[in-house]
């Protein structure tokens, strides 16, 4: 209020100085004028005085004045008048006679057009130009345009000594434009200098403010740095607790005895990871990966469920999970899950696999403890059947399917596949069930006020890569097109809540997934100088106008329809607003019914500086003449993707390659001036690529992108890379590897 207020006074001044400045110009302007019809009125007495009054009362005002010696003294004198006053255009005497008036003479040579001989009667003379003989008071005209132009004129009376009677007018023309220019240059003079005058004094209001704003910011920067400091102390603690979670997932990592492998179906090539081998217990340099040997390893009763499985999942669904037996070359038989994507062409024909296998022979061989712990999940669901009875049908559903099956599972007389069947329904209801929970257990937190912002500093880009890589796979299974669009904020760290953000985008890209059947389903992220907008925008089925409100209030939905056929609890939206106005932002919707629909928020941020301790890595200032063609052999689309986003350079032209073989054939048709290649990759393997690259272009530099380090120093002569980046890749690194074979050639 005192700000809003102080505001309010300065411009109040401003006004008024400038009110005063044009009262003082508007007297200026009066003043000017009436200076200068002063000072025309004292030249005109002063020269009149120097007239004799004897000799002109010698003129008859005809022509025969010109014969006397009296009317060329005077002519003279005329001509001096003019001489000594620049300024003056026109000086005569004139009479009057019967109420005419007769020029006596004039300063004009006889020869000139505008000359009036004695005894011309000035016919264009108005009531000013006759008042002086009645009044015996000089007069100053207002301009009057006559024959000879548009003047203003002093005339002064003269008077007979004797009678005191007015027997002739002394006249000066001015011309009239020059008066106004002289009076309008002397109020541009004042002018100039009450515009300097009250712009010397506004710089001086902005001046004080920009003075006491310096000041607010450095009490808030102390502030701030205080505020810093223990933020940085909690993160210390916070870095200390996850270096010891981060080795205990490794040691998890290690032993839970997960592989991933990739079919190619078109060139039916199969890639196996290293852990694969372990799991079936061949050697990497023994045994030749492919469909068929691969087949040969599944155990003979499980053969024909496999085949048949993994067909369908070919021929009709974007997954395909297969529980199978396999046997090892000892003979041991071991059990392993198989977690696929079916990756499809336009046609929606399959072109690869790509899939997990775990090894999961201790969790088949705990069959009694699974039987207890199905034991103590009847007994939790009947405690949760008395808390949920107040819950909506989204509660009672899952609830349902979780009791109902686990009874049909005690029926002896079952098949092991429905028994998996029947468990797989009660694991995905009860999800379901622990979702709607949570969901209620976070609106009862954020009722009490009891949700507290957890801000930590963040790589955006980072986050970026992890939306990317959580939700791609889950939005294309259900056959949509999902992409993120950015502003181009380039790698840079920021402060606020990460988890909720994140929570609040999951929530929102769920409900696109849910509500759209075909189209797209896109994600933006916009990074102003202290605000993050981020948005999901769908092609599902729309909002209607009346419902766009109710949406976001606890248990609601658009409408009876929807809960009957989508589900939900209608508490997604309900938890992202109240998450979202906790770090102090805004959400929004705009919608069209069967057109799709688009879920902003924007919420401020702090903004603490790029990746690099060194400050934040651009790639703009490297200064290239023309388009410069890098060619990136990555099988992995995120990390692509990554690189595409920290890429502000618009002379830089990034070009993906997906594997080895893509890499060679690229640079082929292609003017490729640098390439970052992946060392491990499907088809044709970095290594592979790269010496084919080099011995058919072998002006091109060719890095190598690999997880472990290795000193560029020390680079194998008969290596096909130039140079080395570990990955994950050092943007730095990256930014003086690129100058070095792009810019400095001079330095190889």
């Amino acid at each position: 209020m005192p700000k809003k207020h102080s505001l309010t006074i300065q411009i109040g001044f401003i006004v008024t100085l400038m009110v005063l400045g044009l009262l003082y110009i508007y007297y200026i302007w009066h003043k000017v004028n009436r200076n200068l019809e002063e000072t025309a009125i004292r030249q005109a007495q002063s020269i009149s005085a120097m007239l004799s009054i004897e000799e002109i009362k010698t003129l008859n005002a005809d022509l025969t004045d010109q014969e006397k010696v009296s009317y060329h003294f005077l002519k003279r004198k005329m001509h001096e008048v003019l001489e000594v006053n620049p300024e003056a255009t026109f000086a005569y005497l004139y009479t009057l006679r019967n109420g005419k008036v007769f020029f006596l003479m004039d300063s004009e040579d006889e020869g000139s057009e505008n000359y009036s001989p004695p005894g011309q009667e000035f016919t264009e003379a108005d009531q000013e130009d006759i008042s002086p003989f009645y009044t015996g008071r000089p007069v100053l005209t207002s301009p009057l345009t006559d024959r000879w132009g548009t003047w203003r004129s002093a005339l002064i009376p003269l008077k007979d000594s004797t009678t005191g009677k007015v027997i002739a007018v002394y006249g000066m023309d001015y011309n009239a434009g020059n008066w106004r220019k002289k009076a309008l240059v002397t109020l541009f003079e004042h002018t100039l200098i009450v515009v300097l005058f009250i712009v010397t004094l506004v710089l001086l209001v902005i001046i004080q403010n920009k003075n006491l704003i310096r000041k607010k910011e450095i009490e808030y920067r102390k502030k701030l740095e205080i505020e810093l400091k223990k933020n940085n102390e909690d993160l210390s603690n916070l870095v200390a607790k996850n270096e010891e979670s981060e080795e205990k997932l490794k040691e998890a990592q290690k032993t839970a005895h997960l592989g991933h492998w990739n079919w190619d179906i078109l060139k039916e090539e199969l890639t196996w990871s290293d852990e694969i081998f372990n799991i079936f217990g061949v050697s990497k340099e023994t045994f030749s990966v492919s469909i068929e040997n691969f087949e040969r390893t599944i155990h003979p009763d499980d053969l024909e469920y496999f085949l048949k499985t993994r067909d369908e999942g070919l021929k009709n669904s974007l997954e395909i999970n297969i529980v199978h037996r396999i046997v090892l070359p000892n003979g041991e038989i071991r059990f392993v899950e198989e977690r696929s994507k079916v990756i499809r062409n336009k046609d929606n024909e399959p072109v690869s696999v790509f899939g997990t296998v775990q090894d999961i022979t201790g969790i088949m061989l705990v069959e009694l403890e699974l039987k207890k712990a199905k034991e103590k999940a009847e007994e939790a669901n009947q405690l949760k059947t008395a808390f949920l009875q107040n819950l909506s049908h989204e509660v009672r559903s899952p609830l349902n399917a979780i009791i109902g099956f686990a009874e049909l599972i005690n029926n002896q007389k079952l098949s092991k596949d429905k028994i998996k069947h029947y468990s797989e329904i009660i694991a995905g209801s009860s999800n379901q069930l622990l979702g709607v929970i949570n969901d209620v257990l976070t609106i009862s937190s954020l009722e009490k006020k009891q949700t507290e912002v957890d801000d930590v500093v963040f790589d955006l880009t980072q986050f970026v890569w992890e939306i990317h890589s959580i939700f791609q796979s889950r939005v294309e299974a259900k056959g949509l097109t999902f992409s993120i669009v950015t502003n181009g904020f380039g790698n840079v760290k920021i402060i606020s809540d990460v988890n909720k953000i994140r929570q609040v985008i999951a929530n929102l890209i769920n409900n696109s997934v849910k509500f759209t059947q075909k189209g797209d389903i896109t994600v933006g992220f916009n990074l102003h100088e202290h605000s993050l907008e981020i948005f999901v925008k769908d092609t599902g089925i729309g909002i209607e106008k009346n419902d766009q409100e109710k949406i976001f209030e606890r248990f609601c939905q658009a409408n009876e329809s929807i809960s009957r056929n989508f589900g939900g609890t209608g508490l997604g939206l309900s938890i992202s607003k109240g998450f979202i106005e906790l770090l102090g932002g805004t959400i929004s919707l705009e919608s069209v019914p069967g057109l799709g629909s688009t879920f902003g928020f924007s919420i401020p941020v702090k903004k603490v500086g790029s990746v690099e301790e060194s400050g934040q890595i651009v790639f703009s200032d490297i200064d290239f003449t023309s388009i410069v063609n890098i060619l990136v052999a990555e099988d992995e689309e995120v990390n692509f993707f990554y690189l595409s986003e920290v890429n502000d350079n618009k002379n830089i032209s990034l070009i993906h390659a997906i594997n080895g073989e893509e890499a060679v054939n690229i640079c082929k048709t292609q003017k490729i001036d640098l390439v970052l290649m992946d060392i491990k990759m499907p088809v044709l393997d970095g290594y592979s690529a790269a010496k084919i690259i080099k011995s058919q272009l072998p002006n091109i530099p060719v890095i190598g992108l690999s997880a472990f380090s290795i000193n560029s120093d020390k680079i194998e002569e008969e290596s096909p890379f130039d140079d080395y980046l570990t990955k994950p890749v050092n943007l730095g690194l990256l930014k003086k590897t690129i100058k070095k074979y792009l810019i400095d050639k001079t330095l190889i």
